[in-house]
């Protein structure tokens, strides 16, 4: 696989918390002032077959912290739209990059549906090696945290060294996916990436 279970299981942080949706997200440092950061989503939209996945980095001083990931089984695009929308709210989000490879969003989008955080990638050699070697350098690095979910462990451990990953009921490499996306703001930092 792309990544060997050792490596993930090192940036695998069991004392993490998934946050809730239903309360706004305003970390503060020990002497109770806010702390302000970057926040970056990623959102693995699935076809009907397929599972989605979502997922949210803090970026605190260089370290991307995982605050938030939900799957979703069977649930229609447009509802998953809605609640990543509160996740936006609510986790002041800067940033969501999603898939749009099929261009599920792309009527959504024409009629003014979809806010100006959401930002469209189409999936690429190029765009899906850049993704996957920022991934692999926060992960190398250790300068990622992800929270203590089997499924999306699995999931992230599934995608091969081409990229690829097997079709099963839990998914289709789609964790791997939405926390690679989450890179999408530093692609510009590897060189011939010219595509995107």
């Amino acid at each position: 696989s792309f990544f060997s279970s050792e490596r993930i299981a090192a940036v695998v942080n069991p004392k993490l918390k998934n946050l809730s949706l239903g309360e706004k997200y305003q970390p503060k440092d020990k002497d109770g002032k806010l702390i302000l950061s970057d926040r970056l989503g990623g959102w693995d939209l699935g076809k009907k077959s397929h599972p989605a996945h979502f997922s949210v980095h803090e970026n605190r001083s260089g370290r991307r912290i995982q605050i938030f990931q939900k799957w979703y089984d069977g649930v229609d695009h447009t509802i998953q739209l809605e609640e990543i929308k509160l996740a936006v709210e609510m986790f002041g989000i800067d940033y969501v990059y999603y898939d749009n490879t099929r261009g599920e969003l792309e009527a959504l989008q024409e009629r003014g549906e979809i806010p100006a955080e959401f930002v469209p990638v189409a999936f690429g050699t190029k765009s899906k090696h850049a993704m996957a070697t920022l991934f692999d350098r926060a992960v190398t690095n250790k300068a990622i945290e992800l929270i203590d979910d089997h499924r999306q462990i699995r999931q992230i451990l599934s995608v091969t060294n081409d990229l690829k990953a097997p079709d099963s009921p839990e998914g289709h490499g789609d964790s791997f996916w939405s926390n690679a996306l989450a890179f999408m703001n530093e692609v510009e930092s590897i060189p011939a990436i010219s595509e995107l």
